[in-house]
């Protein structure tokens, strides 16, 4: 992943040693130091990602592939404008700031830290008297302020993939949360934190449920070429989801077959992979499938990746990043976020089946008019429904580690408050919203992880996320996206033949009526669970095809864990729970699919390698 980093305040040596710390990660890094401190980045293929405005300020950017196009021509002319600074001194993001930016004012001795209304990159800083640095990175940060662990943070990562809250994996130490920025005054050392994202503050008016379609159609169109400004080669991460089918509906619209490619990973014998790989044949345009196996699990390939992106909970988009880069792609997109528009984020989050189905009845029939449940439109609900009551030791933390945290449960419940508060300090007053943007903030986090994995070996693109189309997705009502309504109205209007192929998720074909949809998603569901007890009675595999891409079953004999789990040290895990979930593997006595074991472990393993 290339990288954004500087300092103020530390003594010589240690600012040294933090270029020293990304320079043995990239290579040669650019670097510009001043009196007080330095400022530096990383970026591919001979783009530059720090800049010169003027003669007393510098800038420099991380983010997706365009954004480093337009800080270049910003720097030259002036034009686009990335950021604004108001006559209060408040610094906000432009529609074309597509990830983070840092600004040095050496003429009013001030350093701006900007990030994107959806957080996509990280940005990690620490505050300490008289100084303050700041890193894409979070392992260079800790080991130049010296940072100790934070469990809480920690066991958060191992459990959920992601943290809460702005808490890392360190104490002092925390994350820029989505659209904020940081003013610091470099003669005063005060920092200030600034909200600048609208994003769930507003319901789109006046328009009809048809108008909305063109809108956002549009709007997407727009955000295409927004992204993949000058980028000659586009590859595509496809899946047979709504998120990838409107994208690829979007971007096959603008590209010529020769510079287009579809990468499909998995089982290639799965009902999905058959599907995206019609879907592709049927549209003329290529289509790479990639087979999936031990290989991608090679420590030395897990430890690379993981000194660019610090996140390997998912190998097979590193396996992917790799493969594109060899085949000339200079950049990925993918449908991340995507679940935004496809109203995925709300209260059926973290609940049974069962609750889901009746959570779905209630909110689609409420389209017709036929009455809700009105508990959950009061905003103290939202509080109420994602308050933890219990917060178990997971099984593979130390019993005698467990017991040294003090408090966690509180610890994890005020870092849910701060997160509401936060949200609704920037005007977001309606309960779904408001839901919405808590689960969209963390969930797409951890998803958004997928595509980061690719930026080891090149840049990406984030379609989805670009500001005026991901406004306009937050401002839809909740009701008019449930279950992908909207995006099966999109591709009905302007993709109509991509609604004859059924998604990865369903029975039947995405034109089907959302309510038959739902209905032959809980049938899959069975069918998959049937086939994991037959397999866990039989103790062998059930050798019929998989329905979905994620067939994890070559991690069945054990070995690759095994190599795995002879890494992990830290003293919060318990070795003999590790051991003992691998004799389970090995005996098909687990409860879950393995890819689900993968997704674990590499979640533990990402920490292992943070804390090393």
């Amino acid at each position: 992943m290339p990288a954004l980093f500087g300092c103020v305040g530390y003594p010589s040596g240690d600012m040294t040693s933090l270029v020293g710390s990304f320079e043995s990660i990239w290579g040669e890094c650019e670097v510009y130091s001043f009196q007080e401190g330095v400022l530096g980045a990383h970026a591919f293929r001979g783009k530059t990602a720090l800049h010169e405005i003027n003669q007393d300020s510098h800038m420099a950017v991380d983010g997706e592939h365009s954004l480093y196009m337009n800080a270049k021509a910003y720097a030259e002319h002036g034009d686009p404008v990335l950021f604004s600074i108001n006559k209060n001194g408040e610094i906000e993001p432009g529609v074309d700031c597509k990830g983070n930016i840092a600004v040095l004012d050496q003429k009013k001795k001030c350093l701006y830290l900007i990030t994107e209304w959806m957080g996509t990159f990280p940005l990690y800083y620490a505050e300490t008297p008289g100084a303050i640095a700041f890193s894409s990175h979070l392992k260079p940060l800790a080991g130049l302020t010296k940072a100790e662990p934070d469990p809480v943070g920690v066991i958060q990562f191992m459990r959920y993939g992601y943290i809460l809250a702005n808490r890392t994996q360190f104490t002092g130490i925390k994350r820029l949360m989505p659209g904020q920025a940081i003013i610091y005054q470099i003669e005063t050392h005060q920092l200030t934190v600034v909200e600048t994202s609208r994003l769930w503050v507003d319901h789109v008016t006046g328009h009809d449920i048809g108008e909305l379609v063109e809108l956002f159609w549009n709007c997407l169109q727009k955000a295409t070429r927004r992204c993949t400004l000058n980028e000659e080669k586009l590859a595509l991460m496809s899946s047979a989801g709504w998120d990838s089918r409107v994208l690829f509906a979007a971007i096959r619209s603008q590209i010529s077959s020769a510079d287009f490619l579809g990468y499909v990973h998995g089982d290639i014998h799965s009902r999905e992979l058959e599907i995206t790989r019609s879907i592709f044949k049927d549209s003329k345009l290529p289509c790479h499938l990639e087979d999936l196996n031990n290989s991608m699990f090679d420590l030395d390939e897990l430890s690379y990746g993981f000194d660019r992106v610090e996140n390997i909970i998912f190998p097979h988009w590193h396996l992917a990043g790799m493969k594109l880069k060899k085949m000339g792609f200079g950049s990925v997109a993918a449908g991340l976020v995507g679940e935004v528009i496809g109203g995925h984020f709300n209260f059926n989050i973290d609940v049974s089946n069962k609750s889901k189905m009746r959570f779905f009845a209630s909110n689609f029939l409420g389209k017709f008019g036929f009455p809700q449940d009105s508990a959950t439109k009061d905003i103290s609900f939202v509080y109420d429904f994602l308050r933890k009551n219990e917060f178990d030791r997971p099984w593979y933390i130390d019993i005698d580690f467990w017991a040294t945290i003090p408090d966690i449960l509180e610890q994890i419940n005020m870092d849910i408050k701060y997160t509401l508060d936060r949200i609704r300090s920037r005007g977001v007053n309606t309960s779904d919203q408001l839901i919405e943007a808590y689960w969209a903030g963390f969930r797409s986090r951890h998803a958004v992880a997928q595509v980061l994995s690719c930026r080891a070996n090149l840049d990406m693109f984030h379609i989805f996320a670009d500001r005026e189309l991901l406004l306009l997705s937050t401002q839809i009502r909740f009701e008019d996206k449930i279950y992908n309504s909207f995006d099966k109205l999109l591709l009905k209007t302007y993709a109509p033949e991509l609604l004859r192929y059924p998604t990865a998720a369903v029975l039947v074909s995405a034109g089907a009526p959302i309510p038959v949809q739902e209905v032959s998603r809980f049938a899959r569901k069975i069918s998959e669970s049937v086939r994991l007890k037959m397999s866990n009675f039989l103790r062998s595999e059930v050798k019929t095809r998989h329905l979905g891409w994620d067939n994890f079953e070559f991690l069945r004999d054990g070995d690759v864990i095994q190599d795995i789990i002879a890494c992990i040290k830290n003293p919060m895990v318990n070795q003999g729970a590790l051991q003992n979930f691998l004799d389970k593997i090995r005996r098909f006595e687990l409860k879950v699919p393995l890819y689900h074991v993968s997704d674990q472990l590499m979640k533990i393993y990402t920490a292992e390698l943070m804390l090393k």
